[in-house]
């Protein structure tokens, strides 16, 4: 899958031709990846333009952009980026009170809280409803294959088909309420 980051970000638009690989087609949008900003309950914050966070530090990911008008904000200098390997680090900094924010997929951080800290734990942290990013997601198909309209026809109308019957939501609510946990390698069959 390709995702609007993999070319210059371009808001909730699909990447233009230009933009996408010369030798792939995209399907319709299949996922809105939505960044947030994950904070402490006890530390709330509002924002609405980057220079709110101005005097602020943040955690984050190892070699990672979250989006050019944020990457060119980090730039200015206004607010200290630690960043470190793996969410536990960022979210334990966090708990610890020793970043204020950090920016994560909503879904990706929620299951890094489910899946990392105790339930006392991951109660203390919630995030601002804003999101930093969203990311478009699609899947991607070779122009050379003579059947790739065809394909990407096939698959689009079935997302489709979820969308309007509401499937898709209730896949995304169970997912955010984390009903689709890993199973422990050693739990029974």
């Amino acid at each position: 899958m390709c995702r609007s980051h993999c070319s210059p970000y371009q808001g909730n638009q699909p990447p233009s031709a230009s933009q996408s690989p010369a030798t792939a087609m995209l399907s319709d949008a299949l996922l809105d990846e939505q960044f947030v900003f994950f904070h402490l309950k006890t530390q709330p914050f509002d924002r609405q333009h980057f220079d709110d966070l101005s005097g602020m530090t943040l955690g984050g990911g190892l070699k990672y952009s979250y989006g050019p008008a944020f990457d060119a904000f980090l730039a200015e200098g206004k607010v200290r980026l630690e960043r470190v390997s793996s969410d536990r680090q960022n979210f334990e900094k966090l708990l610890k009170e020793r970043v204020v924010l950090y920016p994560q997929e909503i879904n990706v951080g929620y299951a890094a809280l489910r899946n990392t800290f105790s339930s006392a734990e991951a109660e203390r942290i919630t995030h601002h409803p804003k999101p930093l990013l969203v990311n478009r997601s699609y899947l991607m198909l070779p122009r050379q294959l003579a059947q790739s309209d065809v394909l990407r026809e096939r698959f689009n109308a079935r997302p489709q088909q979820f969308r309007d019957d509401g499937r898709y939501q209730q896949y995304f609510d169970a997912l955010q309420a984390g009903h689709y946990q890993p199973v422990p390698e050693n739990a029974a069959p």
